[in-house]
């Protein structure tokens, strides 16, 4: 009988260390597998940074661009109100050269 318990205990050990063993693989497949997602967290972390300095580059470059067409934009509207007011100038001054042509020429019918 003690044989017997000799044989069962060893038994029980070996499957213990099996299982041990079984649990330690398990354990290191886990610690590798997390140090694989630590490492895509890392790169995607890094592309993700990239990602944000390259959409504030192109962000500050559209609100210059924008600034800066609101600079011409203004520009162009004086440049139309300016022509406005010569157009308005010219057209007032045509005015008066056919009013004074007209009268010149009924100063000239009269005298012949």
């Amino acid at each position: 009988e003690l044989q017997k318990a000799i044989e069962r205990l060893t038994k029980e050990a070996a499957d213990a260390t099996k299982a041990k063993e079984a649990a330690l693989a398990d354990a290191e497949r886990r610690k590798k597998a997390e140090e694989k997602e630590r490492a895509e967290c890392a790169r995607l972390k890094g592309l993700l940074k990239e990602e944000k300095e390259e959409s504030d580059a192109v962000q500050k470059k559209l609100i210059a661009e924008v600034k800066d067409l609101k600079i011409q934009l203004e520009a162009a509207l004086k440049d139309v109100e300016r022509l406005e007011g010569a157009n308005k100038t010219l057209s007032e001054r045509v005015s008066h050269l056919e009013r004074e042509l007209k009268s010149a020429r009924g100063g000239q019918g009269e005298q012949a």
